[in-house]
């Protein structure tokens, strides 16, 4: 009977040390895979990261030549109000009137420019915050792959239950079979 059970906790031992090594391996293999996918998103998101990057330098640079454009005319305009003026003699009130006017045109202008340029900025700034976090979220986990002392810990303790339940089983069998002692 003994060496019936030691074999029957050798074959449930080894049996749960090949099953938890090949777990431990396919654990091992998907944190790899899952490795080498977070590496792939986080270079596709720093990728598109740095596209809406250059769209933030586009509007940036849009709205510098647009502040430029807007100080020329209005200079210009200026400059042949001056001209016209000093041309037809006329001095005082109404050429400071006409300087004043193209003045709060360029403020208005210049804080249009602004202004559009400031909310596409912010809008790119969402953007790039949106895929920041898009990408943490679809980032894969990490499983700890079992460790042999856990795996050999397991197959003993298997291997102890199957020895046990195959001793219970042959025990109650041999015993059921014989009738009780009648006193």
């Amino acid at each position: 009977m003994l060496p019936a059970l030691a074999v029957a906790f050798g074959a449930q031992a080894a049996q749960g040390i090949l099953a938890g090594a090949q777990r431990r391996e396919e654990v091992k293999a998907q944190n790899k895979l899952t490795a080498q996918q977070n590496r792939t998103n986080a270079t596709e998101a720093a990728y598109t990261i740095a596209n809406v990057q250059i769209q933030q330098a586009a509007v940036r640079r849009q709205a510098a030549g647009d502040l430029n454009t807007a100080q020329r005319m209005a200079m210009i305009a200026t400059g042949d109000s001056t001209a016209q003026a000093a041309a037809a003699g006329v001095k005082g009130a109404s050429v400071d009137a006409v300087q004043q006017d193209v003045g709060i045109e360029l403020d208005r202008a210049t804080g249009e420019i602004q202004s559009s340029a400031i909310t596409q900025e912010a809008n790119l700034n969402d953007q790039i915050r949106s895929i920041a976090v898009q990408t943490r979220l679809n980032f894969g986990t990490f499983s700890e792959a079992p460790g042999w002392k856990g795996i050999i810990g397991q197959a003993a303790v298997s291997g102890a239950m199957s020895a046990g339940t195959s001793y219970a089983q042959n025990y109650f069998k041999f015993g059921a079979s014989t009738a009780a002692p009648r006193t």
